[in-house]
């Protein structure tokens, strides 16, 4: 038994429920990044400090 859907699908699906995650609040950021894997703290921390850094900066 396959329990693997298609990799287009599993795409769609993705960003339809990322889709609908960002619509949870008014005030959202999605940040994207070209050269992790799902280990994005791993692979591009400076993508999560700068992230961190926009929102202190927009607290002030």
């Amino acid at each position: 038994m396959n329990f693997y859907m298609p990799l287009k699908a599993a795409d769609r699906l993705r960003d339809k429920m990322h889709g609908e995650f960002l619509r949870l609040s008014t005030n959202v950021t999605q940040v994207n990044t070209n050269n992790s894997s799902h280990f994005v703290w791993v692979d591009e921390p400076q993508a999560i400090v700068t992230a961190i850094q926009k929102l202190l900066q927009q607290l002030k």
